[in-house]
């Protein structure tokens, strides 16, 4: 097992070989290591040419995570889709819609402090409410939040 952090670069190179009176030349993978222990180790790989790509560019973007905070986010949320989708480090609470998520830390910056949260909360509103007759049409049920900022209503039932 290889911590990606320890992978100083991910290459490929050719090698020339020979069997039985016939020379091919076939492109492996070589992974240069960094570790304090030990100067300069390599590590070689023969494998399928149709991965070799793939191999090389999952390396280099797995290994940005420690550096590139989007990607290090990304890779949390595919491990764990329940995590809130600005941090990534907690559980959410509050479930917008099915791609925006936010745990209450996340949610108090974006939009401050919460003040009064209802639910269940019926929303009448919208130019689908009031028919010919004059008479309340339908209705989305949901939670309504009032915060320092904002007037939130946000439905349970979310249609793609």
């Amino acid at each position: 097992m290889i911590p990606l952090r320890d992978i100083r670069k991910a290459t490929t190179f050719t090698i020339k070989t020979r069997h039985m009176m016939i020379t091919r030349y076939k492109l492996l993978v070589k992974i240069n290591l960094e570790r304090s222990d030990t100067e300069n180790i390599s590590i070689r790989f023969d494998m399928d040419e149709g991965h070799i790509s793939t191999l090389l560019d999952q390396i280099n973007q797995f290994k940005d995570e420690k550096v590139n905070p989007s990607i290090r986010r990304a890779i949390a949320l595919a491990k764990d889709s329940k995590l809130c989708i600005q941090c990534a480090k907690k559980k959410y609470e509050l479930k917008f819609s099915r791609n925006y998520n936010l745990c209450l830390d996340c949610f108090t910056d974006n939009y401050g402090k919460i003040i009064f949260h209802a639910f269940p909360a019926e929303y009448y509103g919208g130019h689908k409410v009031y028919l010919s007759g004059g008479h309340s049409g339908d209705f989305q049920s949901g939670r309504l939040i009032l915060t320092e900022h904002y007037l939130i209503f946000v439905r349970e039932h979310k249609d793609p």
